[in-house]
């Protein structure tokens, strides 16, 4: 019997230096095995999307701070600046295409009967329903735990904080279009960088603009997972690119059973799906959550 696991990760991108050392150099993607630390996995597989080109969509109530036209503008801005990235002869073979706006807030894969699951961004209005109170977002992704293949991710955003959508951005502001650049580079599979300065450094200075723009070192990770050739490199050997269909529905089960829970950084024993919840941008250094348990 195969059984899948999804995981719920949490990374975060802080206003003051982050207090902690990373195993290995440069950009780092999410494994498998990536955990509620900092720190870069050195084992699992690497995660990442089949479909050469993956929908999301925005929750359509948005937020009292920014409007949905706000929203669509910035986050296409945000996943376009990656796919535009170049890996040599040509960009990377992965984009994400906005396919729309939906009523759901629900994070993770929804595995409810004769539901299609929607990768869905959302902001939280009112309060942050998490202990860490300084988070500005959330990344959720679920994934294959036998092969990596990611099968959904969500964007959580913290609306309670000063969240700005356009230049200029004020000393103690928090450029949105950096944010969602950063989240996008989750989205796509990578992990926290200990390259300052790069998109996925976890380090961020409000007021700040220089995180919105990639690094070399954000390029090399993109074109790490996603080479211009179509390829996948995955822990198996390479396998080719699904088709462009924003639309597609990766399946959570392919004809034999699954299970699971979202927990946060651990999975249960014999469980199917795993959640691992990606820390997005605080505003506090050194500050470390785990993401409580919620059912898949």
């Amino acid at each position: 019997m195969r059984r899948f696991v999804a995981f719920a990760l949490s990374t975060s991108l802080l206003v003051t230096p982050l207090l902690f050392s990373r195993d290995a150099a440069a950009f780092c993607r999410t494994t498998t095995e990536s955990g509620t630390s900092q720190a870069c996995a050195q084992t699992g597989k690497p995660v990442f999307w089949r479909n050469a080109c993956v929908g999301y969509k925005l929750n359509e109530s948005a937020s009292a701070k920014v409007t949905l036209a706000e929203t669509t503008t910035v986050t296409g801005n945000a996943f376009a600046s990656w796919s535009a990235l170049s890996c040599g002869s040509a960009g990377p073979s992965i984009s994400a295409v906005n396919i729309g706006t939906t009523k759901s807030s629900t994070i993770g894969y929804d595995q409810a009967s004769g539901a299609t699951n929607e990768n869905i961004i959302v902001y939280r209005d009112g309060d942050w329903p998490y202990a860490d109170q300084s988070q500005v977002a959330l990344t959720t992704l679920t994934y294959r735990k036998d092969t990596g293949e990611l099968l959904d991710a969500d964007m959580e955003v913290n609306a309670t904080l000063k969240l700005v959508p356009a230049d200029p951005i004020p000393s103690n502001g928090f450029d949105l279009l950096t944010v969602f650049t950063h989240e996008a580079g989750h989205f796509l599979g990578l992990a926290h960088t200990d390259v300052p300065k790069a998109t996925m450094f976890a380090s961020y200075d409000p007021g700040t603009v220089d995180q919105r723009t990639q690094k070399q070192d954000d390029v090399d990770g993109i074109c790490a997972a996603y080479p211009s050739s179509g390829s996948r490199p995955t822990a198996a050997g390479s396998v080719a690119a699904d088709k462009c269909d924003p639309r597609k529905t990766p399946s959570i089960d392919t004809g034999s059973s699954s299970s699971g829970c979202s927990a946060g950084g651990s999975g249960t024993a014999g469980s199917g799906v795993w959640g691992l919840a990606l820390l997005g941008i605080a505003c506090a250094a050194a500050i470390r959550r785990a993401r409580k348990a919620r059912a898949a």
